[in-house]
């Protein structure tokens, strides 16, 4: 069992100490390390000062997200949820390859459909390749930051720091997503002025585009809800 301390000490804090004793008090109650002696004192400062009630409620809501125990928090834990982000990082490009595999093979067929003959092999194998390399730069990054995570000495530390490059990764995909819908719109008009002039292949574009639209629509709702949830757990770890 954790050493118990009494963080009231007169000679630093005076007869009247200030919050940040009592907000330092909380978390060394929240860790099994608080005297008995000052548990009345902050008991009583809890229920006259809103600011430190605050806090604990913070405090208890960060706990409970980092899988706290009574002598701190779950560090293994923590570990182990970034071993299991790490293989997840690993099945990714299998994934996306299907993925990318299934929206190809369906515009060959939405072109055969429409002209009776599937697209040049050179344009689908080119549109493969660089997607899945765009993917592979993101999963490389992903990988290297979540290794460096596993050596940090504080996971905490390293879940702060996880949490603030999604949060910046997250923001710049919600001022390029608008971008990627305005030009899939465009897509999409000019694939239908093709159409209403007799090319039947702008079908098949039209068709793939449209599909598109709705799917980049849904992925900027999507991405502005975990915006604001990275940054609602970022604020609470501070």
């Amino acid at each position: 069992m954790a050493e118990a301390f009494d963080p009231f000490d007169p000679d630093e804090w005076g007869d009247k100490p200030e919050c940040s004793a009592f907000e330092t008090a909380l978390d060394m109650r929240a860790r099994g390390a608080l005297s008995a002696s000052a548990i009345p004192v902050l008991e009583a400062h809890l229920a006259a000062c809103d600011s430190c009630r605050e806090y604990e409620a913070r405090s208890a809501r960060v706990d409970a997200r980092l899988g706290a125990v009574a002598g701190g928090p779950d560090w293994v834990r923590l570990r182990e949820d970034f071993r299991k982000g790490l293989r997840r990082a690993h099945r990714v490009p299998i994934v996306m390859a299907g993925w990318i595999i299934g929206v190809l093979s369906l515009f060959a067929a939405l072109s055969w459909l429409f002209t009776g003959q599937p697209p040049s092999w050179r344009s689908l194998t080119f549109s493969f390749v660089v997607t899945m390399l765009v993917i592979g730069c993101g999963v490389f990054i992903r990988i290297r930051r979540l290794r460096r995570m596993l050596t940090e000495p504080d996971p905490v530390a390293a879940q702060r720091r996880a949490l603030e490059a999604s949060l910046k990764t997250s923001r710049h995909f919600n001022r390029w997503l608008p971008v990627y819908l305005v030009i899939t719109l465009l897509r999409v008009l000019s694939a239908a002025g093709k159409l209403a002039q007799g090319d039947r292949g702008g079908g098949a574009v039209l068709l793939m585009g449209i599909l598109c639209f709705a799917g980049v629509i849904y992925a900027i709702i999507l991405q502005r809800r975990r915006t604001r949830q990275i940054a609602r757990e970022l604020a609470e770890m501070h």
